[in-house]
């Protein structure tokens, strides 16, 4: 069994080991209940112990050596060879196999004591980080939450560089930037902090859905929440701007709609003149808007409400003028009719004056 970081916990490095039967064409032979085999330890002295005899297992059609115990040390260059004798009672021949076998050193939460390696009782309060270590460490009470034989939980407030490291340091600048845990570097960091004790600003977009921009210095759970809230009223008011800017579309259309019919029944040519419109610095200045969240540990500038804010003014300047158009159009057909309601008066007072 090996101890993965990656998992935090231990993963079996040999499933199984088995020695089957097989002809030249790779087929599973069945072999005999009385088949034994001999393993045989041999050291570079070349002394053999025999260690045990392993029979033929019917189950998985084959003699299992996987659950064969050596004690070796793993710290001594040796190179020891596994012999293995098998005899079967269909064959007069026996079959001899060799494995070259090694040993790891003593992993994450074992020392090195009698010539091999012991795993630390975290139940008594000991636990081991490092590598190649010949004792185990005692649990620290004021830094350390909980232990295991090879991870340590920190309390809120403290710092670890690595996994394979005891070395803790307090978080004296801010203990609320160091969140504690079982975790090291900047995953024990609060959102937005980065670096050693947790004091750097993540100006890189390291962690945290990359939204973090900006200088340096603290960012308090208080502001950090301030922060969402604003990031949630923006979402919301950029949804309100996208309802005015349908909204508007839709009367420029309509307006536009009832212009044209209008200009077919009026069947008025009208021309059309190059209108210069500049805006104003005041209007500049209302265009020109962008909100600025400075909080001490980043600087975040948003400037996207200034396209919605341009698109809103040009729909609301186009109906400005399209209702102009219609109301001087409607002016015009009113003029038009009292016009021929005199001119019609006036013919008539003036036939009644020739007779």
């Amino acid at each position: 069994m090996l101890f993965s970081l990656i998992t935090k916990n231990y993963v079996p490095y040999i499933t199984e080991l088995n020695l089957v039967y097989k002809n030249a064409m790779n087929e599973l032979l069945q072999g005999d209940s009385d088949d034994i085999c001999s393993i045989i330890l041999q050291r570079e002295s070349n002394k053999s112990t025999e260690i045990t005899s392993v029979l033929y297992d019917s189950q998985i059609l084959g003699i299992n050596i996987g659950e064969i115990q050596i004690s070796m040390d793993p710290y001594k260059k040796q190179q020891f060879q596994i012999l293995i004798n098998c005899s079967s009672g269909n064959y007069d021949n026996k079959f001899n196999y060799r494995i070259d076998v090694t040993s790891f050193q003593c992993q994450l939460g074992e020392f090195y004591v009698d010539e091999g390696c012991q795993i630390c009782d975290s139940k008594q309060g000991f636990y081991s980080v490092t590598y190649n270590t010949t004792k185990c460490s005692i649990f620290d009470t004021s830094k350390f939450e909980n232990v295991t034989s090879n991870l340590i939980q920190l309390k809120v407030g403290y710092w670890r560089p690595q996994y394979d490291s005891d070395l803790v340091e307090n978080c004296f600048k801010n203990q609320n930037w160091c969140l504690g845990g079982w975790s090291v570097n900047d995953d024990l960091c609060y959102p937005g902090h980065v670096g050693g004790l947790c004091e750097e600003c993540d100006i890189q977009h390291k962690r945290l859905w990359k939204i973090f921009q900006g200088i340096q210095y603290q960012m308090s759970i208080m502001q950090y929440s301030i922060f969402l809230g604003f990031i949630s009223l923006d979402f919301v008011m950029v949804q309100l701007f996208n309802k005015r800017s349908f909204t508007s579309v839709f009367i420029t259309l309509k307006s536009l709609k009832n212009s044209n019919r209008l200009f077919l029944q009026l069947k008025l040519k009208t021309k059309f003149f190059l209108i210069v419109f500049k805006y104003s610095q005041g209007i500049m200045d209302l265009i020109q808007i962008s909100k600025v969240y400075q909080l001490k540990c980043f600087q975040i500038t948003y400037g996207y409400l200034q396209l919605f804010l341009r698109l809103i003014l040009i729909l609301m300047f186009l109906q400005t003028l399209l209702m102009q158009r219609v109301n001087l159009l409607t002016r015009w057909q009113s003029i038009q009719i009292a016009y021929q309601v005199k001119l019609q008066t006036f013919n008539l007072v003036i036939l009644e004056l020739q007779q």
